[in-house]
């Protein structure tokens, strides 16, 4: 647990905590501006998105996302392409990682980018009955495509 803690996030983590919550963390930064990171990880597709969203809706009643990002902004600019006008959708900000990953390991459910921090975020979560979504293939570089951290028990959904 992150030391000093703000009242807020302790609220949040409630949040999540008390409904049945999905963490979505959506990772671009470097994937996107790094040539060597794209090349090697790749970058999920806005369709990997929408198809976990659509994914998640048919499975789960009642959910609240929670979205996680190193580019909210580009969340937000896209959402009306990953949601319903009626999805209940919170954009977690303002946090440090380690914040953030304590925040994602709080939910029910979640839906992870090809990122150790979405991984690690999901593989904290303590819920057994949790669901996790994750991109398949998780590398593009072909010298890895052997390799593929994701237990069995995750569905896979081409990225």
């Amino acid at each position: 647990t992150p030391v000093n803690l703000s009242s807020d996030v302790l609220k949040l983590k409630e949040r999540i905590q008390g409904q049945n919550s999905i963490a979505l963390h959506i990772r671009r930064g470097d994937y996107i501006s790094n040539h060597e990171a794209m090349n090697t990880h790749g970058v999920c597709s806005l369709n990997y998105y929408i198809s976990s969203v659509s994914y998640v809706k048919r499975m789960v009643a009642n959910i609240s996302f929670f979205v996680f990002s190193d580019d909210i902004q580009w969340c937000k600019e896209n959402a009306r392409e990953i949601f319903n006008s009626d999805d209940e959708v919170h954009y977690v900000e303002g946090n440090s990682q380690e914040v953030d990953m304590w925040l994602m390991s709080a939910a029910k459910h979640h839906i992870i980018a090809n990122s150790s921090f979405s991984w690690w975020g999901a593989w904290l979560a303590r819920d057994a009955n949790n669901m996790t979504i994750a991109p398949i293939p998780w590398f593009d570089k072909k010298e890895l495509s052997g390799f593929d951290p994701c237990p069995e028990s995750w569905i896979r959904i081409k990225k």
